[in-house]
């Protein structure tokens, strides 16, 4: 498929509108689906329609005009999740195999599904996309259990797919302090004058990914047709939270303070899945150096 597709976008966060930014000047026709009507037009000239993700007529009645269905909505974080996984369970996992069902009955193919390449591992510390998925919170449970049903409706109806395993974006309208993104609560910590909070001794290790990349890379794979794949997508370089420190010192902050905590039982010390099977997909791609990706964010950050 190509720039005629109709993508329907489910989630309306910080990811869903950098994909809609992204795939509104290109394609027939984009729609962010969301309880929430962003409060400024970052995607116009996208439609946004509002409702419940467990409304199942509604739901319908959109995926019905729509080619690509892109997944990225969930309505709890890694953190979270555990507190409630009843309610995770049932409006993330629930939710997504009634979205796979309706796209069945409106006969729309293809769905890609923005998965977590940070949860689903568990404790495996450079995870390659053939490891065993062994999470050890029910985020990452869910978001497991969601692709294997990916999986059997690929086999069952031939709906095709792409599941992404993204580590953790970064970037513009990623508002700090919702619970995600180390990068932005940070930011947000030297902006406002606070102390940064750093869980443990700042040894815990991620893969970041600069959002604008991830919204590139989708478009790509759209237009290759690189459909029924499985692959990590991150940037490939990891940062501990020291060297993020250091990073916002030397290109955004001459100073900053820093209050150090005891490290939580859903931090894990390393989590950096390997993409080397990205980069056989994308070869020529060129990701946004960490540096300039700080510098981009943190200047949007103070113009928002």
């Amino acid at each position: 498929m190509g720039y005629d597709s109709r993508i329907v976008i489910i989630g309306g966060g910080f990811i869903g509108l950098n994909l809609a930014k992204r795939l509104t000047p290109s394609y027939d026709r984009v729609t962010v689906f969301d309880r929430n009507l962003p409060t400024e037009p970052h995607a116009d000239p996208a439609t946004f329609v509002q409702g419940d993700f467990l409304d199942i007529k509604l739901l319908k009645n959109i995926i019905a005009e729509h080619d690509i269905v892109i997944h990225c909505l969930s309505t709890t974080t890694p953190s979270s999740s555990n507190q409630d996984p009843i309610f995770d369970i049932s409006t993330n996992l629930i939710g997504s195999v009634n979205l796979l069902k309706a796209m069945v009955e409106c006969n729309t193919k293809k769905i890609i599904f923005v998965s977590s390449g940070g949860t689903v591992y568990g404790l495996n510390q450079y995870p390659k996309e053939d490891d065993p998925r062994m999470a050890i919170c029910s985020y990452g449970i869910v978001k497991s259990a969601v692709e294997d049903y990916i999986c059997m409706y690929s086999y069952q109806y031939h709906l095709e797919y792409m599941i992404l395993r993204l580590t953790n974006p970064y970037g513009p309208m990623q508002k700090p302090g919702n619970g995600l993104g180390v990068i932005g609560n940070f930011l947000d910590c030297v902006i406002k004058g606070l102390p940064i909070t750093i869980f443990g001794d700042g040894t815990a290790t991620r893969d970041y990914i600069y959002i604008d990349d991830f919204s590139q890379i989708v478009e790509t794979l759209i237009r290759q047709n690189q459909w029924n794949i499985i692959t990590n997508v991150g940037s490939g370089y990891s940062a501990d939270l020291n060297t993020l420190c250091e990073l916002i010192v030397k290109n955004v902050s001459d100073r900053i303070l820093v209050n150090r905590v005891e490290k939580r039982s859903c931090d894990l010390n390393v989590n950096s899945p390997k993409t080397d099977r990205l980069r056989e997909l994308i070869p020529k791609f060129q990701f946004t150096n960490i540096e300039d990706g700080i510098k981009k964010y943190y200047r949007w950050l103070t113009q928002s």
